[in-house]
């Protein structure tokens, strides 16, 4: 492990060495925000994927986001924004893959207290041998926002999703229309409220396998989500965020003697567990915590907790039904060494507790390596 552990760290540090000059030369222009990480990264559980081989490996990541904004005119504002992912495996090549995310955003006042935002995002991602996963998403959103007064503000908004698979014929594009309503109070100078109302018609596959190929299910649905976050500044070195998330998913004309698929990973990197997206109950708790140690050392916590019931997935002729609780937990430790330079080493923990055997797993993951942030 050692010696795997340290050819991985070389790598970061030549990738770093490349990609930092570039980064100081463009952050001399203040309009610009940049960004840059590379870290090796031990996984005891490569896939979450039922009834694989669950198998350790050594990976590479590389993340790079570059960020642009301006004022337009005195009270609007517009600006662009790239991100790219890279990760590379040690064994398993064929779970290499990229992502490439453009982000276009503006927000224009219309009159008094009354805001229109704009902003359309497109992602690519490409695997080096799983081309079948291979995908593009592009998701379109538009909102007015209303300062009701100088603590309350309200929002109402449309977002359209389309997401489509360019080398695959067994997974149908996925469409979703969604509609919400916003309410933001601030309490007081420390404490900050919101809650999100979401109505989502959707159709075809948001991931790779909500459905498996042997199946004739109508992806035909309706959705309601509530979202309810608290944000809190304990102190002026800790701040706090606590979000509880309500899903109800609800098919069209479904066949319960049908049971689903998982297929693919399609988030793991923004800490969530993509699963079948079909059918289900969910109830979503989460905790974050910035602590600012000092100026130069910061620890960011993310814990989140989670227990999904799926209304038809039957588990046996009996009429049993699929239960999920999942556990994931997250430390990150910042250390800013020299100006801009930091050394990040990151743990988290993933444990998938289900009554259908194939789908219980536990992941763990270490990483270790370089970022630079102005």
């Amino acid at each position: 492990m050692a010696n795997h552990l340290r050819v991985n760290f070389i790598t970061v540090i030549l990738l770093f060495m490349m990609t930092a000059p570039t980064l100081i030369f463009a952050q001399n222009k203040q309009q610009f925000t940049l960004w840059s990480q590379v870290n090796g990264e031990y996984r005891d559980n490569i896939t979450r994927e039922p009834d694989f081989l669950k198998l350790p490996d050594y990976r590479t990541n590389l993340f790079f986001a570059a960020d642009y904004q301006n004022k337009l005119w005195q009270t609007d504002k517009y600006g662009f924004n790239y991100e790219l992912r890279f990760h590379r495996y040690k064994e398993y090549q064929e779970y290499n893959r990229q992502d490439h995310l453009l982000r276009g955003m503006l927000r224009k006042s219309i009159y008094k207290n009354l805001r229109f935002h704009l902003s359309n995002e497109f992602r690519t991602r490409y695997y080096s041998s799983a081309n079948i996963l291979n995908y593009r998403r592009n998701i379109f959103d538009s909102f007015l926002s209303l300062s009701i007064t100088r603590s309350k503000k309200l929002s109402l908004g449309y977002q359209n999703w389309l997401k489509t698979y360019p080398n695959s014929s067994l997974y149908q594009s996925y469409f979703s229309n969604r509609f919400y309503l916003k309410i933001n109070q601030k309490l007081n100078t420390i404490t900050n409220v919101s809650a999100k109302f979401e109505y989502q018609t959707h159709s075809g596959n948001l991931y790779p396998g909500s459905t498996a190929s042997d199946q004739r299910l109508n992806l035909k649905g309706d959705r309601y989500v509530f979202l309810l976050i608290i944000d809190k500044l304990l102190n002026r070195k800790i701040f706090s965020s606590v979000t509880y998330r309500f899903e109800n998913d609800l098919p069209e004309d479904i066949d319960v003697n049908q049971i689903g698929e998982n297929i693919g990973d399609e988030n793991s990197e923004e800490l969530f567990t993509e699963d079948f997206d079909f059918g289900y109950l969910k109830h979503q708790l989460t905790f974050s915590t910035l602590f600012k140690i000092n100026s130069r050392i910061s620890l960011i916590t993310f814990y989140l907790f989670q227990y999904k019931r799926f209304h038809y997935w039957k588990i046996n002729e009996n009429g049993g039904k699929r239960k999920d609780k999942l556990l994931f937990l997250s430390s990150i430790l910042k250390i800013k060494m020299y100006k801009n330079t930091g050394l990040e080493v990151q743990y988290n923990l993933e444990n998938n507790v289900a009554n259908l055997f194939s789908y219980k797993y536990t992941l763990n993951s270490i990483s270790i390596g370089l970022f630079w942030q102005p």
